[in-house]
């Protein structure tokens, strides 16, 4: 959830995709019933999206925030899209640049973009 977090390194990097995977697959399965109006997910899904490794992971997050977005009448969920947007671009970068996508500080790039206000209790 936040860079540097695990003190352990990378001895749960399997069980944390697990969890990333679960995620973004919960939230999959409720719109294969087209139920997209489940804004209480969307924080779940930033942080699946920001953590997974995966890039299709990533995308499927992004995606699925923007059928959310259309769905709803607040601005909460588009808030919380453009900063995985952010995070996903940062973080590709970063690894361009011979980083690691886990040194990516979402709540830093929140700041460092005047996203004061993403709301995660929807």
């Amino acid at each position: 959830m936040y860079p540097y977090q695990r003190l352990d390194g990378d001895a749960f990097a399997t069980e944390d995709a697990h969890h990333c995977t679960y995620i973004i697959d919960t939230v999959r399965q409720s719109f294969n019933f087209n139920d997209k109006e489940n804004h209480h997910l969307a924080s779940g899904l930033f942080l699946a999206g920001a953590a997974t490794k995966l890039p299709a992971e990533k995308a499927a997050a992004l995606i699925m925030l923007k059928e959310m977005e259309h769905a709803g009448l607040s601005g909460a969920v588009a808030r919380v899209r453009h900063l995985l947007e952010l995070v996903v671009r940062q973080q590709a970068k970063r690894e361009i640049d011979g980083g690691s996508a886990d040194e990516v500080d979402w709540i830093e790039l929140a700041k460092e973009h005047g996203l004061k206000n993403v709301v995660f209790g929807m």
